[in-house]
Formats: C-alpha cells, structure tokens, sequence
C-alpha cells in the first residue's frame, strides 16, 4: 500500500540523518517526492479511462483532459485517427487526422450534421495527482514508494552540493527505475509472450527483461521499435505474402507509368489483358526495350510498348509488406507463430548496439535458424496442399 507524505518525509530526513529543517525543509522535500511522482508515472505510463467526447457540427477543437500526459490513441466510432504536426496540420486538410495545440485538440474533416452526436474516444496516459497535505497518499503502487525516497534523497544531495552522492544515489535511482518498468508487469508479459499476441510495447518490455536492458540511455525504446521493425520486414521479404486480391489498374491509352500499390513489396507478375510481360531492369529498359515489358522507377511501374487503344487491363500480382509498429498498442500482422522471431532479432541487435558481440552472433544464428526453419516448413505445407489438391483432381 502507498505511504503519505508524513511517512515518505521522515523517511528521507531519517536518512539524511535529519531532525530539522537544516538545509533542506519539508517543502522542498514534498516537492522532490512529487517530481518523482511524475517521472515515474511517466515511465510508467499510467493508463486512465478514456475520455469521451461527443462532436458538435462545425466544431473541430475539443477539450483535452486535464490530467492527460501522452496521447496513446484517438479513435472516432472505432477508426483511429492520424496525428498530424500542428504547423502542417491545416495545410494538409488531411482526413481522420488530429493534432493538439495547447490544451485544445482539433480534428479533420470538420464534423457536419451528420457526423454531430458521434464519440470521439481520447486513450491517454495521466499525470499523477500531486501530494499537498501530510496525509495525502502517494499517487502510485506500494511497491514504488522507495524510488519515490531514493529521488528526494538524490535532489535533497544536489542542493547540498554533495555532488557524488547526488549522482551516485541519481543513478542507483534510474536503474531500479528502469528495472522496475520492465518488471511492472512480468506475470502478463509471460501470458501474453506465450500466446506471441503481443504489442509494440509489450514486445519491446520482452526483449529488456530477456536481455536485461535496464539501461536505456544505451538501447532506447526507439532502437527496439526499430530492430523490432526490421525483423518484420526481413520475415516479410523471406516469406512473400502474396497480396490477395491483385492490384488491378484501368490502362489510360498513352500512358506508361502506373503507380505502385502502397503495401508493395516485390512483384510476382504483371499481366496486361491476361498476357505476362517480361521483366527487365530499368537501364536495359531505357536504353534497349524488350517487347511486351516491365520495369521500375521510384514507386512507378512502366509498361512496353507504350499502351494503346486495345489494352484495357493491367493487373499486378505482388508480394506485399506490412504496416510498421509506431504506436505502443500495434499489433504485428504477421502471423502469431512468428512474432517470437522479431523478438530475438531485436535482441541481438541491442546485444550488437552494447558492443556484446559474442551474444549478439549467438542470438542472431538462433534467429536465422528459427526462419529458415519457418520457412522450410511453410514450403513444405505448401507442396502438401498442392499435392493433396492434384490427387483430388485426378
């Protein structure tokens, strides 16, 4: 259970070894603890209910919470909305998209009477409510109370200009607290790293708790969210998912470039009125054409001969790539059983970030040997389900 501010008070004055207000008084003291209050709640990104707002016509700034810290989402009847830099935000007039200014935020498009009564839902992380009096209750678990003492130590030092045990009792503080953040929650990451359901942040508290990475002055979430990212990408490449259905294109007569699908990948095939063209990389298609050919340039693909009159269809068949994670709640599209590999990609990563090279070439052999293993088996399935299928057919 949380202590007051009566307890957490004597506390540090006891060992300050303190009885009186020497040189540092209990309102400079209340004042550390609540600072600390913050950075943890912070860290640890407390969730409060969301916030419900009903839109109102012509109205696009809305009220923001008082007590909200970070944004996690903003959902308007189930769509989540884009956040947009507030100096671009007006310019771009972009659809189901929001920015903040202040303690206003705005949404696009603005509601009409149509869209008037519909709920607009804020999921936010809160600020902690502040200690005043003495026997007001620390806004956060038991369990937090010493970080809270350690905090008000470390400050109550600098103020004495005691600066080695300000910085040596400063980082004793950030250590169990990023210690701490990782393990806040160990029992459900477990469950859920069993299942491989996992989110953004859930994926990334996994890899510090497997690697021990407290630290995040040397691998900071950013990192993780980025190594976490590439192993996507690279699983992606390695298993192409077939885009399900073909991207298919009306031929304007005259026309040789056609832009790509967004979730575009590689090609499998292009077709035009149902017959293949040839692939062809873009100098030999600029300098010597095959007939009846494909290449690319930028996020384009280009047709030869140019599109006439007859051609009606293009059709491209391709291998897509998936959303990357940004936002702490995404979810990987990848199939459950393999998001356990982007877990061991990151590691190694962060393993090769420390300079841990031993561990970080042990990592990624498992990593590479768990794909290639996937893969194969996929492949195998594959053919089963083909073979399966033909001796049905005959």
């Amino acid at each position: 259970m949380a202590k007051n501010l009566e307890f957490l008070t004597r506390q540090v004055l006891s060992r300050l070894n303190e009885t009186d207000d020497s040189f540092v008084n209990r309102d400079d003291i209340r004042n550390y603890l609540n600072e600390a209050l913050d950075d943890l709640t912070d860290a640890l990104r407390v969730e409060a209910p969301p916030a419900e707002i009903t839109l109102i016509e012509d109205v696009d700034e809305y009220d923001i919470p008082e007590n909200l810290n970070r944004f996690a989402r903003v959902e308007l009847e189930g769509t989540r909305l884009i956040f947009n830099e507030f100096k671009t935000f007006n310019e771009i007039q972009q659809d189901n998209t929001y920015t903040v200014w202040g303690d206003k935020l705005y949404i696009r498009p603005i509601p009409t009477s149509a869209e008037a009564g519909q709920t607009l839902k804020v999921y936010y992380y809160r600020k902690p409510t502040h200690m005043q009096d003495k026997d007001d209750v620390a806004d956060i678990e038991g369990k937090y109370d010493q970080l809270l003492i350690h905090y008000a130590l470390a400050k109550a030092f600098e103020r004495d200009e005691e600066l080695e045990l300000f910085q040596a009792t400063m980082q004793q503080y950030e250590a169990k607290k990023n210690e701490m953040v990782v393990n806040r929650d160990i029992k459900l990451e477990r469950e859920v790293y069993r299942s491989g359901d996992m989110n953004l942040r859930q994926m990334i508290n996994a890899v510090r708790y497997r690697g021990q990475l407290y630290d995040k002055s040397l691998v900071t979430d950013d990192d993780l969210k980025d190594f976490i990212n590439e192993a996507q990408n690279d699983i992606v490449d390695v298993l192409r998912l077939e885009a399900d259905p073909p991207y298919t294109i009306s031929i304007v007569e005259g026309q040789r470039d056609y832009e790509l699908p967004e979730d575009f990948n590689r090609m499998e095939r292009v077709e035009v009125d149902n017959e293949r063209y040839v692939p062809q990389d873009y100098l030999h298609f600029a300098e010597a054409p095959i007939e009846k050919s494909y290449t690319f340039w930028h996020d384009k693909v280009l047709l030869n001969p140019v599109p006439g009159e007859d051609e009606e269809e293009l059709v491209l068949h391709y291998y897509r790539r998936l959303p990357q994670l940004e936002n702490d709640d995404d979810v990987s599209q990848l199939d459950v059983k393999y998001r356990k590999l982007l877990l061991l990609y990151a590691l190694s990563r962060a393993y090769e970030k420390r300079g841990e090279l031993n561990q970080s070439n042990s990592i990624l052999g498992q990593y590479e040997h768990k794909k290639a293993e996937m893969v194969a088996f996929r492949a195998v399935r594959e053919e089963d389900e083909y073979a399966f299928q033909e001796k049905w057919y005959w």
